[in-house]
C-alpha cells in the first residue's frame, strides 16, 4: 500500500499522478518550459501533450515506485517530485521542480522530507552488506570458535577490522590458570 497521499501543510498534498492530471501537468510544463529546460533534461524530449501522456502512462502503471508524484493545492498543480531508486537498490535520487510562483514557500522541502522518510522506511542492509558487522558477530558465535581480537579505528573513521577466529582447542593458556591447573600456587 502506498504511503501517498500525504498532507504537507498549507493545503498542499503530495500524491501520485493520475491520468486525469495530464492537462494540469502539461499546462505547468509548457508554462515553465524556458525555466525548467535549464535544469530538467526531460523538457527537451517532451514537445507535445502526447509525449507527456506516454510518460504519464508509464508512471501511473508503476504502482510500487515513487517516481511520479505531484504537489497539489486543491485542483492547482504546483510542481513535481519523485524518488528514484538506484540500480542496486542501495542508493536513490530525489528529483523535483516547482512553478516559479510557488517557490520559496517550503513545499519542496516538506515533500523531500516525506520522500526521504519513505525511502528509509524499513531500510536495513542485507546481512552480507551490514556495515555494523553482524555477519562477523554471527561467525564468532559458531561452535568451535571464539572471538579473540577486534580492532577499531573510530578516531580515524576507518572501517572495522575483521575479527580473528581460532578454534577453541588452540587457545593460548593464561599463565595463572596454567599454574593453578599444575597444582602450583602463584605468589
Amino acid at each position: 500500500m502506498s504511503p501517498l497521499p500525504v498532507e504537507l501543510g498549507e493545503g498542499v498534498v503530495l500524491r501520485r499522478y493520475e491520468l486525469s492530471d495530464l492537462d494540469a501537468l502539461w499546462e505547468a510544463i509548457d508554462e515553465e518550459r524556458a525555466r525548467l529546460g535549464e535544469w530538467m533534461p526531460f523538457v527537451e524530449r517532451v514537445r507535445t501533450i502526447e509525449d507527456e501522456r506516454t510518460w504519464l502512462e508509464t508512471v501511473v502503471a508503476d504502482e510500487v515506485g515513487f517516481g511520479g508524484g505531484g504537489l497539489w493545492s486543491g485542483s492547482e498543480f504546483l510542481g513535481g517530485v519523485g524518488l528514484l531508486p538506484g540500480p542496486f537498490g542501495i542508493a536513490g535520487e530525489i528529483g523535483y521542480w516547482i512553478r516559479a510562483k510557488h517557490e520559496g514557500r517550503g513545499h519542496i522541502s516538506r515533500a523531500c522530507r516525506v520522500l526521504i522518510d519513505i525511502g528509509f522506511q524499513g531500510a536495513r542492509p542485507p546481512p552480507d552488506r551490514d556495515p555494523c558487522g553482524s555477519r562477523e558477530r554471527q561467525e564468532s558465535r559458531r561452535p568451535g570458535t571464539t572471538r579473540v581480537h577486534v580492532r577499531r579505528h573510530r578516531a580515524r573513521r576507518e572501517p572495522r577490522q575483521p575479527r580473528l577466529l581460532r578454534p577453541r582447542g588452540l587457545q593460548p593458556a593464561r599463565p595463572r590458570a596454567a599454574a593453578l591447573s599444575a597444582g602450583r600456587l602463584a605468589e
